[in-house]
């Protein structure tokens, strides 16, 4: 029989309400959209972009970083709406499977 820690029941029997203060955002993984043949994009131009997700932004605007709670299918058929690319203009994969907290206010 294996004990359980009684540290470990604490936590499992609090709600989750008492362990964030503020607001936070639910995200589970980091995509990364990588456009062919030098296209680039500038995420102010879509501003539709943001309900994909929180948009990493950097100068790159050949390699878009986008933190959603989408799945990659669902994200690429959004994006390629939201810009008018087509699958074939860039490649898209996760560069993170880890889930995440993203504060959106102390």
């Amino acid at each position: 029989m294996i004990e359980s820690n009684k540290s470990t029941q604490n936590v499992a029997n609090k709600p989750l309400t008492s362990f964030f203060k503020g607001n936070f955002l639910f995200r589970n993984a980091v995509y990364m959209f990588s456009l062919k043949d030098g296209r680039e994009l500038d995420l102010k131009q879509y501003p539709a972009l943001d309900q994909l997700g929180f948009w990493i932004r950097v100068n790159d605007q050949t390699n878009l970083r986008v933190w959603s709670s989408l799945g990659l299918p669902r994200l690429t058929e959004e994006f390629c709406q939201i810009t008018g690319l087509k699958p074939a203009d860039f490649y898209v994969n996760s560069v993170s499977g880890i889930n995440y907290l993203w504060p959106t206010a102390q």
